[in-house]
C-alpha cells in the first residue's frame, strides 16, 4: 500500500491497505492510516469516511493511534468543508506526533494540511516548512514532490484534483511498521 501511495496509485493503495486488514487484522493500526491518506489524496470522501471510521473503531488506544484518529477526523472535517474544525484537529495531530517524536508522521500530517486545507490556509505555510525540513532530512524525495504539488494547488475546496503521481523510481524504500 505504501509504495502504491507514493507512486500515485491511490486506489491501489487504498485497496491494498484494506485487503491487508482482511488478511491480518492485527496490522489494522498500520494499514488504516495508509487507506485514509490514499483516500484523502484521491479525494474520495466516502473512502476517507470508511477508513477513518474503522480507525476510530480499533480497540488499540496507544498515543500514536490516538493521534492518527485525530488526524483522520480532521481530514473528514476538511472534506466536509468544516475548515476550522479540520485545522484544529490537524494542529492537535501535528502536536501529538511532535510530542511522540514521530517526525515522518508529523511531516505527512503537515503535508495533508496543505493538501486538504490548501496553501492559502493560515496554518499551511508553517506546516509546509516543517514538513519540508523533515522530508529533506529523511531524503524522501517523493514526499517533497507531493508537498510541492500540494503548494501549487488552488484554494481549498478542490481536493478532488490529486497531485501528479510519482514515478516508481521515486518511491521510498519500505522500512516496516
Amino acid at each position: 500500500g505504501e509504495t502504491a501511495l507514493t507512486t500515485g496509485d491511490f486506489a491501489g493503495a487504498y485497496q491494498a491497505a484494506m485487503r491487508g486488514i482482511e488478511i491480518l487484522p492485527q496490522y489494522a493500526g498500520w494499514a488504516l492510516p495508509i487507506a485514509v491518506r490514499a483516500a484523502i489524496w484521491a479525494g474520495d470522501e466516502e473512502q476517507v469516511h470508511a477508513a477513518a471510521e474503522r480507525l476510530d473503531a480499533l480497540p488499540d488506544s496507544d498515543a500514536t493511534i490516538q493521534a492518527q484518529r485525530v488526524w483522520a477526523t480532521a481530514a473528514v472535517a476538511a472534506l466536509e468543508a468544516r475548515r476550522e474544525e479540520a485545522a484544529t484537529g490537524f494542529r492537535s495531530a501535528v502536536t501529538a506526533m511532535r510530542d511522540l517524536r514521530q517526525d515522518f508522521e508529523l511531516a505527512r500530517v503537515a503535508l495533508d494540511v496543505n493538501f486538504v486545507l490548501g496553501p492559502d490556509h493560515p496554518d499551511a505555510s508553517a506546516a509546509a516548512a516543517e514538513a519540508r525540513a523533515i522530508f529533506e532530512r529523511l531524503g524522501v524525495k517523493p514526499y517533497l514532490e507531493r508537498l510541492e504539488a500540494a503548494l501549487l494547488r488552488p484554494s481549498a475546496g478542490t481536493v478532488r484534483a490529486a497531485p501528479r503521481p510519482l514515478r516508481a523510481s521515486e518511491a521510498p524504500a519500505f522500512r516496516g511498521p
